[in-house]
């Protein structure tokens, strides 16, 4: 099974711009048969199975386009869909088309999944767990966000009783807190506010700092070193 920080490296590294350094994670990681597409021709997500455990990785890339902001502006008002904020809930219906046609055509139908995403990608995988929540094996899928903005309203987590997806906030991030209505799907972990040399601390005084890309500590934090140590994090013990 990859690290959590390793899957917390790929949730930025799925931007256009940032493809070459994705491709050398690839790489690294032994990570041969993978799909990277575009969903709705706007938002940027990956596929992929790990040979060594044979799980299937979907991991989605935050805010990097002027439709992202604008959708991400609008799904305040937009609670047209059962499953979330608008904005989030249509990419996320794109996905779950698209990987169950991946897993299909490769045989991987039955395979344990695990979503990853940061920021606009964390709402979007919460939305995608919720719809898989509805027609998949629900001992064999989990997931973990980093500072998403919370994925829907009090419809959108009905019937959801898991604490198998887990989305990390570490204090100071103002994403989290854009939409004080937004339900969280499963367990919200609060991480500390990373602090990191003397100009760093000035600039967290002075001007104050989201923290927004920075989960590095996440390892460190008790329990999910241990179970990540053992294993039991897919088995559902907490």
């Amino acid at each position: 099974m990859l690290k959590l920080t390793d899957l917390q490296t790929l949730s930025r590294l799925i931007y256009k711009e940032r493809e070459s350094d994705l491709y050398k994670w690839l790489n690294k990681n032994r990570i041969n048969h993978y799909s990277i597409f575009n969903v709705l021709g706007n938002d940027r997500a990956i596929f992929f199975v790990d040979p060594l455990d044979l799980i299937i990785y979907v991991a989605v890339a935050g805010t990097d386009d002027r439709e992202d902001w604008r959708e991400n502006i609008i799904i305040r008002t937009a609670k047209k869909l059962y499953y979330g904020y608008l904005g989030f809930a249509m990419p996320a219906d794109t996905l779950k088309k698209k990987l169950f046609k991946w897993m299909s055509d490769n045989n991987y139908m039955g395979y344990q999944i695990i979503e990853i995403g940061h920021s606009r990608g964390c709402a979007i995988a919460q939305n995608l767990f919720r719809q898989l929540w509805e027609c998949y094996n629900r001992t064999e899928l989990h997931g973990w966000g980093f500072g998403g903005p919370g994925g829907g309203g009090r419809r959108f987590v009905r019937d959801v009783t898991t604490d198998r997806f887990t989305k990390f906030e570490i204090k100071g991030d103002i994403v989290p807190c854009i939409n004080p209505f937004a339900k969280n799907i499963g367990v919200v972990e609060k991480l500390p506010k990373q602090v990191k040399g003397f100009w760093h601390r000035l600039k967290l005084l002075f001007k104050g700092d989201m923290n927004h890309r920075s989960y590095d500590c996440i390892e460190k934090i008790y329990p999910w070193c241990d179970m990540l140590a053992d294993g039991s994090i897919l088995d559902g013990e907490k």
